[in-house]
């Protein structure tokens, strides 16, 4: 966890699960593009990959999700892996996604709800954590 995320900016978090034949595959696709994660993950330098399922579950499938993954980021991703056997899972595999190193905020795929300026506004130097949000000076109301 250190190696990935030490020194790499925002990190982004996503779950994504599936049963059935493509099951490797589908539950990659689904963290991929999970709205959980809101941004687009190409061009993560840093990954951390857990797959988890049932007793059934193949080498081969594993390979399938993690190929799946490895595709969507940066060629050169430091990609550190790690699969689970839950004999709960039945037939069900989990695949979860923390992403770090992406590009800067201007650079992401971000949606159209403002979560960009949000974003900028929640990060910068500017914002005064000393004062309760109800006394900063832009949230007063002229009497």
């Amino acid at each position: 966890v250190k190696t990935i995320m030490t020194g790499a900016g925002p990190a982004w978090m996503s779950i994504g699960s599936a049963n059935g034949e493509n099951r490797s595959i589908e539950a990659a696709k689904s963290a991929i593009h999970s709205p959980m994660l809101d941004v687009n993950i190409e061009g993560a330098r840093g990954v951390l990959l857990n797959i988890t399922g049932g007793t059934n579950m193949t080498l081969k499938e594993v390979q399938r999700a993690a190929d799946v993954i490895a595709s969507s980021v940066d060629p050169d991703a430091n990609i550190i892996f790690g699969m689970v056997t839950d004999p709960k899972m039945d037939d069900e595999m989990c695949v979860t996604i923390i992403a770090t190193g992406l590009p800067s905020i201007e650079q992401m795929s971000l949606n159209d709800d403002g979560i960009a300026e949000f974003l900028r506004r929640a990060i910068s130097d500017e914002a005064d954590f000393d004062l309760p949000p109800f006394l900063r000076p832009s949230n007063r109301q002229a009497s």
